[in-house]
């Protein structure tokens, strides 16, 4: 309680259709890792629910901000 916490977040496992984001939290004052976790994304049409690709908006957003790019 009361700690200031840094939040790091990036992509990585870019594919066709899906992304994962990592997060890392760290404690400021002493750079102790508090979490770390990952969301996996995956691109759906809505009527059909089936995958489909990430659109280029999204592509072209996400290229600043990952590991893997493919």
């Amino acid at each position: 309680l009361g700690d200031t916490l840094i939040v790091s977040t990036w992509l990585s496992a870019i594919r066709r259709e899906t992304a994962t984001r990592q997060y890392e939290i760290h404690r400021q004052t002493d750079q102790q890792l508090i979490a770390r976790s990952q969301s996996n994304y995956l691109w759906t049409d809505l009527v059909t629910k089936k995958p489909i690709p990430i659109p280029e908006h999204f592509r072209q957003d996400m290229s600043e901000n990952n590991v893997l790019y493919q």
